[in-house]
C-alpha cells in the first residue's frame, strides 16, 4: 500500500510539474512556428501562408497576417521557395543549392507543383546555365538576391538571364520569387522574356508550328514565323509540310 500511495504521489507530482512548464497552450519557438502545449507533451507547427507570423499575445501566442513591431526574431525571416513553373531554378538565397520543380499527383483528381531542394558539394555553386554543380573558383560566381526597397518588383536574376524574380512591397517577408523564361529567352524589365537572336537566321520556336526570324543578333531583332501546314524542322530551318 505504501508503494502505491508514493507511487500516485510520484505521478501526481511528476503531472503538475509538466503542467507548469506550459506558461501557454500555443507558445512561438521562431518567427513562423508555434508550440503547442497540452499536458506533459508538446507539437510543433508552422503558422499558415496566410497569417505566416507568430506573434506575442496576452494569453496565447497567435500567427497573424502582420509583422508585430520589435519582433526580434522575424529579424531573419525563414526563407521559402515557391515553384513557378516546372524545371530546375537556382536557390536566389544560396548558390550552392537549386530547386527542381515538378507536378505530382496528391489526390485522384488534383496535381500540385512541389519541389526537391538539392545541394551541390563543398566548394561547388549551381551553374543554371550548364545545369549542373560547377566548382567555384571566385565569390563573383556566387549569386544571390535580398529584396529591399531598391529592388521591388520583378528584376532580372543576372548571372543568367533566362531567369528573372519578384519582390513584393512586404519586404519583411524576405522570401523571393524566382521565374524562368523559355529556352532562348533572356528577360529585361522592360520587354519582359524576349527571344536573344544568336545570329541572322531561323530559330525554333517553344510552338512548334512557329519560329524566329532574326534579322540580326540580340533581343528585339525578330519576327515570329508561322508553318500552315506542318512543324518547324530546326536542323533543315524550314517548314515540313504534312499533307
Amino acid at each position: 500500500m505504501k508503494i502505491l500511495v508514493n507511487f500516485v504521489a510520484f505521478s501526481c507530482l511528476f503531472v503538475t510539474l509538466a503542467s507548469a512548464a506550459c506558461t501557454k497552450t500555443l507558445k512561438c519557438v521562431d518567427c513562423n512556428k508555434f508550440e503547442i502545449c497540452v499536458g506533459n507533451s508538446t507539437t510543433t507547427s508552422s503558422c499558415p501562408s496566410s497569417q505566416r507570423y507568430c506573434t506575442t499575445g496576452v494569453a496565447d501566442d497567435f500567427c497573424s497576417s502582420t509583422l508585430e513591431s520589435g519582433n526580434t526574431a522575424c529579424n531573419s525571416v525563414t526563407k521559402n521557395f515557391q515553384c513557378t513553373r516546372p524545371g530546375y531554378f537556382p536557390s536566389p538565397y544560396n548558390c550552392s543549392e537549386y530547386f527542381e520543380c515538378f507536378y505530382y499527383p496528391v489526390e485522384e483528381s488534383n496535381i500540385e507543383l512541389i519541389f526537391f531542394k538539392k545541394t551541390c558539394n563543398e566548394k561547388y555553386y549551381y551553374n543554371s546555365k550548364q545545369k549542373m554543380c560547377v566548382k567555384q573558383t571566385s565569390a563573383a560566381q556566387c549569386t544571390s538576391v535580398s529584396c529591399t526597397t531598391s529592388n521591388l518588383g520583378f528584376f532580372p536574376y543576372k548571372a543568367d538571364t533566362q531567369y528573372y524574380h519578384f519582390c513584393a512591397e512586404d519586404i519583411a517577408s524576405n522570401d523571393v520569387l524566382m521565374f524562368r523564361c523559355d529556352d532562348g529567352e533572356t528577360f529585361t524589365a522592360e520587354s519582359g522574356c524576349r527571344f536573344h537572336c544568336p545570329a541572322i537566321g531561323r530559330y525554333a520556336h517553344e510552338d512548334v508550328t512557329k519560329y524566329y526570324e532574326c534579322t540580326a543578333a540580340g533581343v528585339n531583332n525578330y519576327t515570329i514565323g508561322k508553318c500552315w501546314s506542318g512543324v518547324f524542322d530546326k536542323v533543315t530551318k524550314k517548314c515540313n509540310f504534312v499533307y
